[in-house]
């Protein structure tokens, strides 16, 4: 007498399946949000390049460094020079809403290791 043996999956292994699959998206979720944030990331970073180059050719122009990252101190003998370095304005900030802080005549960078 042949048997007639119907497929069917157990509670359990559909259990097995279900908990795999989540371990599945849990192990991806990280990875995709690090991939996400990375166009970010660069962009600080060039953004910090650029402000950090316009300290030197403000250097090399003036043979001065601006005290701090706001208008008033892109300035020389009274005359306003930041709009020659930046036409829209000295970026007090980045990109995430931390302020950028001469230092050592370079944008010092502490506080902003998070987002590179």
């Amino acid at each position: 007498m042949a048997s007639s043996r119907k497929s069917h999956f157990t509670t359990i292994e559909l259990i097995m399946i279900i908990l795999i699959f989540i371990g599945i998206i849990f192990a991806v979720i990280p990875g995709y949000r690090y991939i996400a944030n990375t166009p970010v990331r660069n962009a600080h970073k060039i953004e910090r390049k650029h402000i950090n180059a316009q300290i030197q050719l403000f250097f090399v122009n003036h043979k001065d460094f601006p005290k701090s990252m706001q208008n008033k101190d892109w300035t020389t003998h009274n005359h306003a020079l930041w709009q020659t370095y930046f036409p829209d304005g000295v970026p007090e900030k980045c990109t995430f809403g931390d302020p950028w802080i001469i230092q050592n005549n370079q944008i010092l960078i502490t506080g902003h290791t998070k987002h590179e």
